[in-house]
């Protein structure tokens, strides 16, 4: 009994103990709960606010990296210098990897890849080299500024013709759109200006849907071949041919002379014989492809801009002629026409100027070019060819110089 007394007296003790502390140890008073929640709330709030500075730490370093791009853009097409096409174009292993920057008036798009041509009628193949995030589409018609490396002068098939021609090429790193340009205060591209008015006339005035119906029995002249565009230079030299049968490989050439009632094509391309051609066939040829070859030196290329013998350069760009045209360090003849309608000329030797360049704002006709006072002037013969320099006042220069591109 007294050992059931002892028992009952330790469990109340415990009790009394237990009830001191605040209950047992399985049961959290509400205090403590109240502390658990605030504890579990605060934690929370710890977490957010850890969110958010990872957050905008993270948009920190984007911001960061998009200021170091814009940087960096900024200083590239800061390096991009305009550049001289024809000594580009001329001596181009000297000037690749250059920095350059062009303005084009986008005339085709080749596999993400375009071509086209500036102000002045020069052409230009772009490969896009710029990142996925740059990148806007290009359209053809589109007006591009492109910053990049020369990358040489490369070669480039023709659709019509099918045949390879060299063409001035540039890898563009960053390239900008005129998206704000009114395009009524943008000048008509030269090249395009100087072959729409060449297929104008070659087409309102050629019979039987041919360019030169007689080129099988009459040799061609220079005059009538340097105000032809290329692509027109092109079919008129395979015209020729297809008078003979040939097929083409090229589709769009094809197409061409498919349309034509006189065209019988036959003859594959790969068994055409060019025995079938007389010597005046022969000539012609060879004298077309010359015109091919040189590109600038035909109806773009002078600056001329109507059909004329004595027409002289109206399109924007420099044009030089050579007392001596075998000797590029003889006496030079630069005219200088500029977008503003303001024309000057000038004389260098051997890269030096001889005498101060002279404005000649009146235009005559469309046939000359003089000074104020007239005792001076400018005309050319043979669609630019030749271009003649007289200075009634005294002057050392008065001569006749050959166009040379």
């Amino acid at each position: 009994m007294r050992k059931v007394n002892l028992l009952i007296g330790i469990v109340a003790a415990v009790s009394v103990l237990l009830a001191a502390c605040g209950g047992d140890s399985g049961n959290l008073s509400e205090a403590d709960t109240g502390r658990e929640t605030l504890s579990q709330e605060e934690e929370k709030e710890k977490g957010e606010e850890k969110k958010n500075e990872e957050k905008k730490k993270e948009e920190k370093t984007k911001e960061d990296l998009n200021q170091s791009d814009e940087n960096e853009e900024e200083e590239y097409k800061r390096q991009c210098q305009a550049v001289d096409y024809k000594e580009y174009f001329r001596n181009d292993q000297k000037y690749i990897g250059e920095k350059i920057k062009i303005e084009v008036l986008v005339d085709q798009v080749i596999d993400g890849d375009c071509r086209g041509y500036d102000e002045l009628g020069d052409e230009y193949y772009i490969s896009d080299l710029r990142t996925e995030e740059d990148k806007f589409r290009i359209m053809e018609g589109d007006w591009i500024i492109v910053y990049g490396e020369f990358a040489g002068v490369g070669q480039i098939t023709r659709a019509i013709g099918d045949y390879e021609s060299d063409i001035f090429c540039i890898d563009g790193r960053y390239i900008d759109l005129y998206e704000e340009e009114d395009p009524a205060q943008i000048q008509p591209m030269a090249y395009d200006a100087a072959e729409t008015e060449a297929e104008d006339i070659w087409a309102a005035g050629q019979p039987d849907e041919y360019i030169f119906p007689d080129s099988d029995s009459r040799r061609l002249t220079e005059g009538e071949l340097s105000v032809l565009s290329q692509d027109v230079l092109r079919i008129a030299k395979n015209e020729i041919y297809a008078r003979h049968g040939r097929m083409f490989a090229s589709e769009d050439l094809q197409l061409y002379f498919g349309s034509k009632s006189w065209y019988s094509g036959t003859i594959p391309g790969e068994q055409f014989s060019e025995s079938v051609f007389n010597q005046i066939e022969k000539d012609n040829i060879a004298l077309i492809q010359q015109y091919i070859d040189q590109g600038g030196t035909g109806y773009a290329g002078r600056g001329l801009t109507f059909e004329h013998p004595d027409a002289i350069p109206q399109m924007p760009g420099i044009y030089r002629y050579y007392a001596d045209p075998s000797d590029l360090n003889s006496l030079c003849m630069e005219l200088t026409v500029e977008r503003g309608g303001y024309v000057y000329v000038g004389f260098y030797l051997g890269g030096d100027q001889m005498q101060r360049s002279i404005v000649l704002p009146n235009m005559m006709n469309d046939q000359i070019y003089t000074d104020e006072s007239g005792s001076i002037s400018f005309s050319c013969s043979d669609y630019g060819k030749y271009a003649y320099y007289e200075d009634n006042s005294g002057g050392d220069f008065s001569g006749m110089y050959v166009f040379v591109p």
